[in-house]
């Protein structure tokens, strides 16, 4: 069974850790990141809406999304990334030996916050595709 749902999003930082109320105090509901501490009105707060077949907790289809970029990384995508990030000096070994000469915590650290980049990348444009579809059918 498929069901209608939207997961917001921090606006400074993209994390799913956010906490907002639905009751209006002074014209505003108020929200804040658990991330980087932003705080603001939960209108401000990035809105996607999304498909899913789990009956889980919003926070559970975000760690679910997440999981699945890091398979995809994990893989053979995640080979041209360690080969940029070795010539460019951000991880150290050689290409030649990479299980014997690289630093594989390094290597997962960076493939982490590629992976949350990308995935805040495709939910940001989400947004966006929302937002002009929405102002169009005005």
């Amino acid at each position: 069974m498929t069901t209608e749902d939207s997961v917001r999003f921090c606006p400074q930082c993209g994390s799913a850790s956010v906490d907002f109320s639905t009751l209006v105090v002074g014209g505003l509901s108020g929200a804040h990141c658990n991330g980087c501490r932003w705080e603001g009105s939960a209108e401000e707060l990035l809105l996607v809406p999304i498909q899913h077949e789990f009956q889980f907790g919003k926070e559970s289809i975000v760690a679910e999304m997440m999981n699945d970029v890091r398979q995809l990384l994990s893989g053979s995508l995640g080979v041209p990334y360690l080969k940029f990030l070795l010539k460019w000096g951000f991880v150290k070994g050689e290409v030649t030996d990479i299980g014997g000469t690289v630093d594989r915590k390094q290597f997962a650290r960076y493939l982490a916050r590629i992976g949350h980049a990308v995935l805040m990348a495709v939910i940001d444009e989400r947004t966006k595709q929302e937002k002009k579809k929405n102002e169009s059918s005005s």
